[in-house]
């Protein structure tokens, strides 16, 4: 898999529960390009068919039974993570998800990185 030649349009995600997920960003002061192809290819195993893009991807992980949607929003230099399933087991994934995407920080300089949960909204 080469990020750099997916597609550009986003693909569809209609399937995940958005209310119902766990929902985090990573926000950074400096988001370089090579984040999410370094994500990609790292949890390529866990790509669900023809669910990536260049700025996105679809997990599924069948141990846990859950799915997760992760999106990069470089204009406000952000990273979005919605995992859906069971909430114990979406706990899980998502640690998964947050320490591959933790290790990748760490190997870059200076990226100023904070972590926020977004809260749920109510009408």
């Amino acid at each position: 898999m080469i990020p750099d030649l997916l597609a550009i349009q986003e693909c569809d995600t209609s399937d995940i529960d958005y209310d119902g997920a766990l929902t985090f960003e990573m926000h950074y002061d400096f988001l370089p390009p090579a984040v999410m192809p370094r994500f990609m290819v790292q949890l390529h195993e866990r790509i669900q068919p023809n669910q990536q893009w260049r700025t996105g991807v679809v997990l599924e992980d069948a141990i846990f039974k859950t799915k997760a949607v992760i999106k990069l929003d470089k204009e406000d230099r952000k990273i979005k993570i919605w995992v859906s399933g069971k909430l114990d087991r979406r706990r899980d994934f998502f640690a998964f998800i947050r320490k591959a995407l933790n290790d990748i920080n760490d190997t870059l300089d200076k990226l100023g990185v904070k972590e926020y949960v977004p809260l749920a909204r109510y009408n």
